[in-house]
């Protein structure tokens, strides 16, 4: 069954019985009562969604209504379920030409009205698909339009409605369609921004201005971010452009219809004015905001936003939000004055003023919406008022942000004669100083030529004295060298053998003993406490006490040598007496050889020998020192090692391997490191099939390019024999 043939039986009763034949047009003249509202009738229908309806030129549907709108009581339609169409042609008279009119639109359903094939206003969303459809349900609104006297206009309606059932209109009746009335516009309010002329030029001040404040803050805003009030008023003034703004995009896009986002944004900006207005407020004084008020706003804002959407709610979000606003804004200024900063009464008295003319446009609003006047000047003073009360602010703020730049000025100007002043005083007093270092600088020549012939004498008595103390120490050398054992005497007691001996100071603190005695090969080492000149003290003494324990006191045995060398040394240097400092001491090593056997004894240095398989092994010594400890004897454990198991042997102090410097040495920069006994043992083992001769230049020259240009930090003794 076709779903509009009970609608198209309906129609042809309607054409029938209310005789609707002929042209559509309607003629609208003066005589007719326009003032208190003229429904329009005698409407084409058309049973179809077809964009070029809405164009002149598209054959009339030849079926008329007289209204596009139906109660559903009147005829059976619950089977309309698709998109149809409305069409209706008037012209007014010439003789309204001093008059302005609306179209008063109440709606139960989806729409779009269309005026000489523009979209003028649409409500909800029409669609032929129940899903995507959005509707209205009585809603009334007035559509503003600048109709000319004389000249024709096709209003074309679109219309859908798939839940007629639900459609009910404001007495409760379900009904379905549109009702349109052509009435006259005196309202003092919406004159004045009906008028394309005077909204256009409403927008073009509102916006212009603010956004010229707007762009300058910003811009001083980010030359000078410490100063946040520039910020807050900047976007103060960009939401009060963004008003008129709209408005002028609102002009040129009235037949366009951008729509709900011109809509929202003049219903939002002043709830983020009012929300803007105490931070401002409080950033111009300076003032710390609470810090609940943040989370506040920001919720409300939210609220508002999202309230905009569902009207019920919207008004009292949007009054919530701007009188907590207005009472914080209030509470700040109060607070500035009761403080005493300077400025705040202007920007009082302006945002007083701001919020007095709110009050008063509100009360116009509010009681005069509905009153009709001719009165235009009346209507340009409300216009004046809207400004005023727009300008108050910006105008307040401008002012108060002169006087601190004057206050600045006369600030930075009193600064500036006392810094005048003040270098007037340096200058008088870097005069004087500058005669003072005058008269100073004579005397300060003769006192540096004076201390000049002062410090060459010194520097000669002290070269004189360097001279002989070097000489003393070389002096000291030639004995130290005399005590020592001839290298001839040595090679004729081990005749495969070699000695290192480098002193750091000229003198050594290292020292070593060799004799043949009694069918005995001995050979001592020593490392001394100190180095230098002490240092080699303490050699001459142990040297002379080894010498006397082995040839006088006729002890060959190395631990009773080293035993009884700890005795004799702690009494030569008082060291067994209770209130002695002396910490003096020794490290030692020594090696007897008789018949088929090494003996050695050692206090804190070790003996390495190579084996006859070529295996560099290591005798542990004994943990204890010679001398320099309240110690009166100390007990060294003795190792008795068979000759032919030995390749050769070695005895040394730690200043070989206690020398700083590798790959850092020629670094400035750095401290170097050391050369360690591990890396010692593997160059003796890289040099075990090494003549001696070789063996000995190989380690002196591998020793001195490690070192490098660092110093010496000890004294260095290396004993090799080779069995």
């Amino acid at each position: 069954m076709n779903i509009y043939k009970a609608l198209l039986a309906k129609i042809l009763i309607l054409i029938i019985f209310n005789n609707y034949q002929g042209v559509s047009q309607v003629i609208i003249d003066n005589s007719l009562d326009v003032k208190h509202g003229y429904y329009l009738t005698n409407w084409e229908f058309f049973n179809e969604d077809n964009s070029s309806i809405k164009d002149t030129n598209y054959p009339s549907s030849n079926i008329f209504l007289n209204s596009p709108y139906f109660k559903k009581d009147s005829f059976d339609i619950k089977k309309i379920k698709s998109v149809i169409w409305f069409r209706k042609k008037i012209r007014l008279d010439s003789a309204l030409k001093d008059q302005s009119f609306s179209l008063s639109v109440e709606i139960n359903g989806a729409a779009e009205i269309y005026i000489n094939r523009k979209l003028i206003d649409s409500y909800g969303t029409v669609s032929d698909n129940e899903d995507t459809e959005e509707l209205v349900s009585s809603r009334i609104q007035r559509i503003f339009y600048p109709f000319v006297p004389g000249k024709d206009y096709l209003i074309a309606i679109r219309y859908s409605n798939h839940h007629i059932d639900e459609s009910f209109n404001d007495r409760g009746e379900n009904a379905f369609g549109l009702k349109i009335k052509l009435e006259e516009s005196n309202d003092l309010f919406e004159n004045l921004f009906s008028s394309t002329l005077t909204s256009f030029a409403f927008g073009i001040i509102i916006g212009v201005f603010f956004f010229s404040l707007a762009f300058v803050h910003f811009i001083i805003y980010l030359f000078y971010k410490e100063e946040k009030a520039n910020l807050y008023y900047a976007l103060f003034c960009l939401t009060a452009a963004t008003i008129g703004g709209a408005s002028v995009v609102k002009t040129f896009a009235f037949y366009a219809n951008i729509g709900n986002i011109l809509s929202i944004s003049i219903a939002l900006a002043p709830a983020l004015i009012f929300t803007l207005l105490p931070f401002m407020i409080r950033s111009f004084f300076k003032l710390t905001f609470p810090k609940w008020y943040y989370s506040f706003t920001g919720l409300f804002i939210i609220t508002v936003f999202l309230m905009f959407f569902y009207m019920p709610f919207f008004g009292g979000a949007y009054f919530v939000l701007v009188t907590a606003s207005v009472i914080e804004t209030i509470r700040s200024i109060v607070i500035a004055i009761k403080q005493k900063i300077k400025g705040v009464k202007i920007i009082g008295i302006g945002t007083s003023f701001f919020l007095i003319l709110i009050i008063i446009i509100l009360f116009f609003i509010v009681f005069k919406i509905n009153a009709k006047t001719d009165n235009y000047e009346l209507g340009l003073a409300f216009l004046f008022l809207i400004l005023l009360s727009i300008f108050s602010i910006p105008v307040s703020i401008t002012i108060f942000l002169s006087y601190q730049i004057s206050l600045t000025n006369r600030s930075l100007s009193q600064k500036l004669v006392e810094v005048e002043e003040l270098s007037a005083q340096t200058i008088e007093q870097e005069k004087e100083k500058q005669k003072i270092l005058e008269n100073q600088k004579s005397m300060l020549e003769e006192q540096v030529i004076e201390r000049t012939h002062e410090i060459t004498e010194q520097k000669k008595i002290i070269e004189e004295k360097n001279k002989d103390i070097i000489d003393s120490i070389n002096y000291a050398k030639r004995i130290q060298t005399a005590i020592l054992p001839e290298m001839n005497f040595f090679k004729s007691v081990f005749n495969d053998s070699f000695v290192i001996y480098h002193p750091r100071d000229i003198v050594s603190g290292d020292f070593y003993y060799v004799t043949e005695i009694n069918d005995r090969k001995i050979l001592f080492m020593a490392d001394c406490t100190g180095h230098g000149v002490p240092g080699a003290l303490m050699s001459m003494v142990g040297s002379n006490l080894i010498n006397k324990i082995i040839h006088e006191n006729k002890i060959f045995e190395p631990k009773e040598i080293l035993q009884t060398l700890h005795i004799e040394l702690r009494q030569a240097l008082k060291q067994d007496q209770n209130d002695s400092q002396n910490r003096d001491g020794m490290d030692a090593a020594i090696v007897v050889l008789k018949d088929d056997e090494l003996f050695y004894a050692g206090a804190n240095r070790s003996l390495l020998y190579f084996n006859k398989v070529n295996e560099l092994c290591e005798v542990k010594p004994t943990k204890t020192p010679i001398g320099g400890s309240h110690i009166k004897a100390i007990d060294i454990t003795q190792n008795v090692l068979n000759i032919k198991d030995i390749k050769e042997f070695y005895l040394f102090s730690d200043g070989f391997a206690d020398q700083f410097g590798g790959l850092a040495a020629n670094d400035k920069h750095s401290a170097g490191k050391k050369l360690m006994i591990s890396r010692f043992k593997g160059w003796l083992t890289e040099t075990l099939n090494y003549t001696l001769n070789d063996k000995e230049v190989f380690l002196d020259t591998e020793f001195q390019k490690w070192k490098g240009n660092l110093e010496q930090v000890d004294d260095v003794c290396v004993i090799c024999v080779r069995l």
